[in-house]
């Protein structure tokens, strides 16, 4: 089993500010390894895990990344973002 850890330096090392693709791949690929994964519109990634039970659990994350271009550091450690 891969360690959590290098699951998500994986996917923070995949640029997707405006474009999820290269993430949702990445994604994808770990999480076909033990269960069947689709893409549905709108670049959502569904993975599906049958087990024996009555009830059934959502596991559900956003993978997008938020970007600011910092314009001026002020003297005190303020950044200012646009």
């Amino acid at each position: 089993m891969t360690d959590i850890k290098d699951i998500l330096f994986a996917l923070s090392e995949r640029c997707c500010i405006g474009n999820i693709d290269a993430a949702a791949l990445c994604a994808e690929d770990y999480l076909s390894k033990y269960m069947n994964v689709e893409r549905k519109q709108g670049n959502t990634s569904v993975g599906l895990l049958k087990g024996g039970s009555d009830y059934t659990v959502a596991l559900e994350a956003h993978i997008d990344e938020v970007g600011f271009v910092v314009t001026n550091v002020s003297d005190d450690g303020f950044l200012t973002v646009k």
